[in-house]
């Protein structure tokens, strides 16, 4: 027997020798108040096998009751309606939202807001936003509408693979993607593609 049973001269080991020597088998009285003493030894309180619940759907809903590794994963595996499955948590997370923006002077783009829109313009349109933190973008789906439309972006936006445009032809849509890299306009970095 090892020291880490606290019993570095081996008295418990000797009394357990002792008593199944003088009982031919079997565990004596002393050797039984021993093995007793020894439960605060383990510097916690173990469970009752007592308290050992197998029921899958937890329906005691106690404090004192554990449940066996098999409950657990009875009551993980049915999944009880009242919390979420692992792949329903996953949908939730990614449902991405889509909204309607309202054309103002100037029109301000929500870093915050629903990441797609879309925009039906009414006449000439300034965009800037607000907002602004890095690693958010925002979509947005210009409609021309039966115009033709002058488009005008904050003049600190970079856009990237082509200039700014000046307009969107009538009956026509453009896709407006801004992503930000910092808190200011200067970091909204710009693309956009209009249908041919």
């Amino acid at each position: 027997m090892s020291a880490s049973y606290n019993d570095p001269d081996n008295t418990l080991l000797k009394k357990i020798l002792e008593g199944v020597q003088a009982a031919g088998s079997g565990i004596s009285p002393a050797v039984q108040s021993a093995l007793d003493a020894k439960q605060d030894d383990l510097g916690y309180t173990p469970e009752d096998s007592a308290n050992k619940d197998t029921d899958g759907t937890f329906a005691a809903n106690s404090d004192v009751k554990y449940p066996s590794q098999k409950a657990a994963k009875t009551y993980v595996d049915a999944g009880d309606g009242s919390t979420l499955s692992q792949a329903q948590a996953y949908t939730d997370e990614l449902t991405i939202n889509h909204s309607t923006l309202t054309q103002a002077s100037p029109t301000v783009i929500d870093f915050t807001g629903d990441p797609y829109k879309s925009l039906t313009l009414s006449g000439a349109v300034t965009f800037e936003s607000t907002n602004r933190s890095a690693a958010r973008s925002v979509t947005v789906r210009i409609i021309a509408g039966g115009s033709s439309r002058n488009l005008t972006f904050h003049a600190d936006w970079i856009f990237i693979g082509a200039a700014a445009p000046a307009s969107l032809a009538a009956n026509k849509e453009a896709i407006l993607t801004l992503t930000c890299f910092g808190t200011t306009e200067a970091l909204v970095r710009v693309a956009y593609a209009a249908q041919p």
